[in-house]
């Protein structure tokens, strides 16, 4: 994502910037970092119809992530959020239903992406197998998180999110299964974001650990953009403008660091690693004088 918003294109033309980005990559590029920012509009779009949320959760994506994968992820996730605030995703055959319907959606569009194989036009702009093999995925061990070279794949985030919500619908906790999750390590942060933006819908608030809810750091702030979307949206009354808003600023709010200030940071990073190096190395040291130690005493 920090190559897209860097690019000089950005700032006039996001889309054309993370297409190009994409382009580089020989459209091989389809990390979550889309994914695991669309999911409010769920909330934003649940007085639209479910193709005009795929078209906003598609255009979303489009603008750091331009993969296809990425933009039919962001729409399925998008509109699970949607139907189960409207009540219209009860039973895994909803899901199924949303998952089929997003990829319709996106693989009618290869115009968006100028197709991959121009020689072959009537070619899917989705790989079938390679989008069944997450989505219809029997657990989160067939997903193989953890995977240390393709961790960060946007199919595996989604896959994880589906595979939770089918769960919780089984009548699994909100927390264990978040936990689960979590611990089949690879991008676990952004795994559990989502699955846990979708399972919360499911759940609701009231359901969530009590510890995990209120002990959040930084709660408050948290909450104050809760308000902030529920003004935008209309459920409470109030105006938001974000314009007016110091979080949405270009330095989110908490001013530009001078020249000394970078200075002082910097410093303190590499005093951090340095101090984080000496304790490596006294470890080692212990280790090996234990491992000395102990050979000696069996003889």
């Amino acid at each position: 994502m920090k190559t897209v918003t860097e690019h000089k294109l950005f700032a006039t033309d996001p889309s054309a910037a993370s297409k190009t980005k994409w382009l580089d990559s020989s459209r091989k590029n389809a990390a979550n970092g889309s994914l695991m920012r669309t999911h409010p509009l769920g909330i934003i779009c649940v007085g639209k119809t479910r193709d005009e949320t795929f078209e906003i959760a598609m255009e979303m994506s489009l603008v750091t992530h331009f993969d296809p994968r990425c933009a039919v992820s962001c729409c399925i996730v998008t509109a699970l959020v949607r139907g189960i605030l409207r009540g219209e995703v009860l039973r895994e055959t909803d899901v199924d239903d949303i998952i089929e319907a997003a990829y319709s959606f996106i693989d009618a569009r290869p115009n968006v992406w100028d197709h991959p194989d121009p020689e072959s036009p009537n070619k899917p702009l989705l790989d079938r197998k390679e989008f069944e093999r997450h989505v219809y995925c029997a657990g989160l061990e067939a997903l193989q998180l953890d995977d240390h070279y393709t961790m960060g794949y946007v199919y595996k985030a989604l896959g994880a999110a589906v595979v939770t919500l089918r769960r919780g619908m089984r009548g699994d906790g909100f927390r264990e299964l978040i936990l689960e999750l979590v611990m089949e390590g690879g991008d676990a942060d952004t795994n559990a974001c989502i699955a846990g933006a979708v399972m919360g819908s499911w759940s609701g608030f009231a359901i969530l650990p009590r510890e995990w809810r209120d002990g959040l750091k930084h709660r408050d702030w948290m909450m104050g953009i809760v308000e902030k979307l529920c003004c935008t949206i209309g459920i409470v009354e109030g105006e938001y403008k974000g314009s007016d808003d110091p979080d949405t600023a270009f330095d989110g709010g908490r001013g530009l660091l001078s020249e000394q200030d970078m200075k002082q940071r910097e410093k303190a990073f590499v005093h951090s690693i340095y101090a984080k190096m000496q304790i490596r190395d006294a470890n080692k040291k212990a280790a090996e004088k234990e491992k000395k130690d102990k050979k000696w005493f069996s003889l």
